[in-house]
């Protein structure tokens, strides 16, 4: 519920701030009267230097009653008795120790004090005649003794506790009271002071020596983990900053066998999971057992939070598009996603456990890390150089980028080994990152295998005997609608529109994936549809779905898609000859896919506020079949079957020294371009970026 919520969110404030309040409590109680009275003061000066900023900022005539607020704390701070009593405090101490000492300059004492730590504390006693010089000169240690105090002083490489001024060495004088330093004076003097500080400041007051520190003692133990947390001990078997051991790195490149692939994917959309698969059923129908695959959720896996829980953002700011374009645009300015705050706040709190993940996976004897994320891709590089140190890094690094049209600089890091890119736009961008050329291959976007080749099945077949579909006697026609693995976008209404004109005009029948939005589902379950007129007896209710794994034989089976401009899914519609109608986006990275469809003339744009325009476009599409035939032929010209089955191969060969597939393996159908060599075996420097 609600209350466990915010507690969940509110504990770990609520803990920092106990546990930093008695850690500040704990450290001043350890410090000298005198010392307390200092910090004290000059944590109220800084407050009231603080004030006086904000009243000079904040001058309009708006601003007049938090002003007066602010100008009525000043007033208290800067005529606190209790202020003035610890300034009187630190003023008596300085002018005892003047009386003392006599009246050396600042600069000498420093430097007395510093041949006294490095000859008093070490050296052997020396005669008496040079103690009494030292003794009426001043030079030496000082003991400010309080009653109840017990303090440490070290002598002749000891240590030992002084609980009565007598016992302290003959060369260490006190700092008493007007010129009397017998043990009688200090202690009449000591107590007449507390006795004063106590009436001063009130019970709320700070006091000195220990009281403070005793009061809390006993919350403390429960914090020492904390602290071992916070503050760990540096220790030369562990990385700089961190508790992770060191581990034993090869000083060459050797391979295992079977040759083992790490794929990092987050679950941020169904996109970035369906790339990872595809490629790892590539690996497996073209090298079988050669290739060990481990599919990983990287920000899950090696991030703390709140970085962990960055696809539960994704889906929630998929619905606020504004909010989400302005997290987008974030630092653009700058040359490299590296050089950005965002990324430094994300390798500062994930440093530790970034390393303890590659580690491990570096001590598996992994051979190639795959990342379809950009998130990821710099922090991969810097966890690697920090486990290789000056060293080669003796591990492959890819980047298979999984947007279509236009991508986040963050994909882009010029010290992988390789980049490949779906598009020329992507590519573009690539260069315009600093990406050597070389690194840089077109191959496609990897799709899931049931893409790779063309059904065996005609396209009416699939819709009445595979799928179950009944198109309308008028045409057989059909319209599947889709709102992305996470099912963004105004379907409800989208869905409402198209269905009911299909019902009325008997054009052909809607099929609609709703994805993981079960809410979306099952308001159409329960839409109440029209019922079918006498012209269109044999037409059947909407199709409604959810998550479907079988998305292919739906698109062979649809003659138009109606979707978001999700890179995944236009791919896949390409491959198939799909006409895309586009009715949203998340602006940013899917805006470049919009016109990546609309500039190829394979497909429209219509945005989902206006459903009716929606059907509109659907049912102008449907009574123009010529449209749909030359939208079809362009989308197929576009498209990239084989990109899953090339990026494999060529990764297999150049990096992990895999020879080429057997003929009988490769797919028949080849319109698609195929990738360029990769030139990997080349010693490549990241850290020339």
């Amino acid at each position: 519920g609600m209350p466990g919520a915010y507690l969940r969110l509110a504990l770990p404030a609520i803990m920092g701030f106990l546990y930093s309040r008695i850690l500040v409590n704990t450290i001043y109680s350890g410090l000298m009267p005198r010392t307390q009275a200092k910090a004290f003061i000059r944590a109220r000066n800084r407050r009231i230097g603080m004030l006086r900023e904000e009243i000079r900022r904040h001058s309009g005539f708006t601003s007049f009653i938090y002003r007066q607020r602010l100008t009525e704390e000043l007033e208290g701070q800067v005529t606190n008795q209790k202020h003035r009593l610890r300034a009187v405090l630190i003023l008596q101490a300085w002018w005892r120790g003047c009386r003392t000492r006599g009246w050396p300059g600042r600069r000498p004492m420093q430097r007395r004090r510093s041949r006294v730590r490095t000859s008093h504390f070490s050296a052997p006693r020396q005669d008496s005649d040079d103690e009494e010089r030292r003794k009426q000169s001043g030079e030496g240690n000082f003991l400010f003794f309080l009653p109840g105090q017990r303090l440490r002083h070290q002598f002749g490489g000891s240590s030992s506790s002084v609980s009565d001024p007598r016992s302290a060495p003959p060369h260490m004088p006190y700092v008493g009271c007007a010129g009397d330093n017998s043990p009688e004076a200090l202690e009449a003097a000591s107590e007449a002071w507390i006795g004063d500080l106590r009436r001063s400041l009130g019970d709320d007051g700070p006091m000195p020596g220990p009281m403070l520190g005793d009061a809390f003692s006993w919350l403390a133990a429960p914090f020492n983990s904390m602290t071992n947390r916070f503050f760990p001990d540096q220790d030369d078997q562990c990385y700089p900053s961190t508790t992770v051991k060191r581990i034993d790195v090869p000083r060459a490149r050797t391979l295992g066998s079977p040759r083992k692939v790490v794929i990092y994917y987050s679950d941020t959309g169904g996109g970035h999971f369906a790339s990872a698969s595809a490629l790892k059923a590539a690996l497996a129908r073209q090298y079988g057992d050669d290739i060990e695959v481990t599919l990983t959720d990287f920000i899950r896996t090696s991030t703390t939070w709140p970085w962990s829980n960055v696809p539960e953002a994704y889906q929630a700011l998929g619905n606020y598009p504004s909010i989400y374009k302005t997290l987008f645009d974030m630092e653009r300015s700058a040359s490299s996603f590296r050089d950005t705050k965002i990324f430094s706040l994300m390798r500062y709190y994930n440093r530790a456990p970034v390393l303890a993940h590659l580690t491990e996976v570096v001590s598996s004897g992994v051979d190639l890390i795959l990342s379809v994320h950009p998130l990821i891709n710099h922090m991969i590089i810097e966890g690697l150089k920090d486990i290789f140190g000056d060293r080669e890094i003796t591990v492959r690094v890819v980047t298979v980028v999984t947007d279509l049209g236009s991508a986040h600089f963050s994909w882009f890091e010029p010290r992988v080994d390789a980049l490949f890119v779906p598009s020329r736009e992507i590519k573009r961008l690539a260069l315009d990152h600093l990406v050597p050329p070389e690194k840089i291959h077109l191959c496609g976007l990897p799709v899931r295998e049931g893409f790779w080749h063309r059904s065996k099945e005609t396209k009416p077949e699939l819709q009445a005997l595979l799928l179950g579909l009944r198109p309308g006697r008028r045409a057989s026609h059909v319209v599947l609608l889709m709102g992305g693995g996470e099912g963004f976008g105004a379907i409800v209404p989208v869905a409402v529109a198209i269905g009911e004109r299909l019902l009325r005009l008997g054009l052909g029948q809607l099929v609609v994936v709703c994805g993981r939005n079960n809410e979306v589902r099952e308001k159409l379950e329960r839409h109440d549809w029209p019922k079918p007129s006498s012209r269109t007896s044999q037409q059947i209710e909407p199709l409604i779905l959810g998550f479907v794994s079988n998305i292919d034989e739906f698109m062979s089976a649809a003659d138009i898609l109606v979707t978001k401009a999700g890179p995944g899914s236009i791919a896949e519609a390409m491959i198939k000859g799909l006409p895309c109608l586009l009715t949203s986006f998340i602006p940013g990275q899917e805006e470049g896919n919009v016109t990546f469809v609309t500039e190829a003339g394979a497909g429209e744009f219509v945005a989902d506020c206006e459903p009716e325009r929606v059907a509109d476009k659907v049912e102008a599409w449907l009574e123009n079949p010529q449209l749909l035939n030359q939208m079809s032929a362009n989308a197929r010209r576009i498209a990239h079957p084989n990109a899953s089955l090339d990026i494999t191969r060529r990764l297999c060969q150049d990096f992990l020294d895999l020879p080429a597939p057997a003929p009988s393996d490769a797919l028949p159908e080849s319109e698609a371009g195929t990738c360029g060599g990769v030139g990997g075996r080349t010693q490549l420097n990241r850290g020339a970026s």
